[in-house]
């Protein structure tokens, strides 16, 4: 993520990364894959070397389009989509065109 958005933990091993100034969809998934490679890089402590999964749930949506309730409600809805996609995967639901796109780490 860049310098400009915003990563909060919401609770347990949710969290929320807030991209500002995205143009489109295109860089969402852009991130997102970024996201998902660096997450499955293995960790390495002492011994032991670590490797760990995850799923990401995405609302993309205009400034003007919804309260943050209500992004927080679909990025959960997709969160659940992708998760049902498998492991290492994301889901975007695109609120203005309400179109649903998955994807997946690409190596």
């Amino acid at each position: 993520v860049r310098d400009s958005d915003l990563v909060a933990r919401l609770a347990g091993d949710e969290f929320t990364v807030l991209l500002t100034s995205i143009s489109n969809q295109a860089d969402v998934e852009l991130v997102a894959n970024k996201i998902l490679a660096r997450i499955a890089e293995p960790f390495v402590m002492t011994e032991n070397v670590l490797q760990v999964s995850t799923t990401i749930g995405v609302a993309l949506a205009s400034d003007l389009e919804c309260t943050s309730l209500e992004l927080i409600k679909v990025a959960d809805q997709a969160l659940y989509l992708a998760k049902e996609a498998g492991r290492n995967t994301y889901a975007v639901v695109n609120m203005a065109a309400k179109v649903l796109s998955t994807g997946s780490v690409v190596s």
